[in-house]
């Protein structure tokens, strides 16, 4: 299962322009999202995620 802890920005009409205006300049779609929380962790925490993203392979971002 996967879980999306990000969330779309909530963007005023100039911003949207200008999102889209830049999505036609370069032939993509873009998504907005709001800046993330990061998590405060010690360095044990730190650690222990260390040692999860070497078992799954992946990167683990805290987030709070």
């Amino acid at each position: 299962m996967t879980i999306a802890y990000q969330k779309a920005a909530s963007l005023d009409e100039s911003s949207l322009k200008a999102l889209h205006d830049l999505e036609e300049e370069l032939g993509a779609t873009l998504v907005a999202y709001e800046q993330p929380q990061i998590a405060k962790l010690s360095e044990e925490q730190l650690k222990r995620i260390q040692s999860l993203e070497e078992t799954l392979g992946s990167t683990v971002i805290a987030y709070k």
